[in-house]
C-alpha cells in the first residue's frame, strides 16, 4: 500500500506532487487539519476556523460542515478522516481533540 502525502504550500494544495484546486473554504479546512498533526478537529473548531461563527449544535451547521468535508475530501482523493461523533483528521489520528486556540491559523490570515 502507497502513502500520499499532502502539503500546502503558499496557498496551494498538492497530493503527492499533484496540485488539487481547491476554493478557498476548502483551504482553510485543509490548513486546519494539516496544522492539527493528526489531532481530531471538532466542528466547534471548523465553525470558528472558517465561517467565525459559534457552534449552536443545529442541523445547518452540521450540513453545512458536513458539505464542506465532503467537497473537500473527493478532490484529495478521500485523505480526510472522520472519527464520528467527534470530528475529522488528516494523516495518522493521535486520539487527541484540539482546542479551539488552533483556529487562529487559519482565521487570522
Amino acid at each position: 500500500m502507497t502513502t500520499s502525502t499532502i502539503r500546502a504550500t503558499g496557498g496551494r494544495y498538492y497530493v503527492n506532487d499533484t496540485e488539487v484546486i481547491l476554493t478557498a473554504q476548502e483551504g482553510k479546512l485543509v490548513t486546519l487539519l494539516l496544522n492539527a498533526h493528526g489531532d481530531i478537529v471538532g466542528p466547534d473548531v471548523i465553525l470558528k476556523a472558517i465561517w467565525g461563527l459559534e457552534w449552536y449544535d443545529n442541523y445547518s451547521d452540521k450540513r453545512m460542515i458536513l458539505s464542506l468535508v465532503h467537497r473537500a475530501n473527493y478532490k484529495l482523493g478521500r485523505h480526510i478522516a472522520l472519527r464520528r461523533g467527534v470530528g475529522y483528521y488528516i494523516g495518522k489520528q493521535t486520539g487527541r481533540v484540539c482546542d479551539l486556540t488552533l483556529h487562529q491559523t487559519v482565521y487570522n490570515r
